[in-house]
């Protein structure tokens, strides 16, 4: 009977693995980490919309509109 040969894998190939695995953990923690922060809740009171309300069919502008929001 034949002797089965093993493959070695080279401890080269094993140490490239081993930085691409680093680098590509420290690429996406910088990443993570640069991310900008989702911006404060604004506290309640009154403010000033403004903009243009047209209608549906025409696409015209209706003047003198005043529009409510609630809640």
């Amino acid at each position: 009977m034949a002797k089965e040969e093993r493959r070695r894998v080279s401890p080269a190939v094993i140490i490239g693995i081993g930085v691409g695995a680093a680098l590509a953990t420290g690429v996406a923690l910088y990443f993570l980490t640069r991310a900008e922060a989702a911006p404060p809740t604004p506290s309640p009171g009154l403010a000033n919309l403004y903009g243009k309300v047209t209608d549906a069919v025409t696409g015209r502008p209706i003047p003198q509109v005043r529009v409510t929001l609630n809640g």
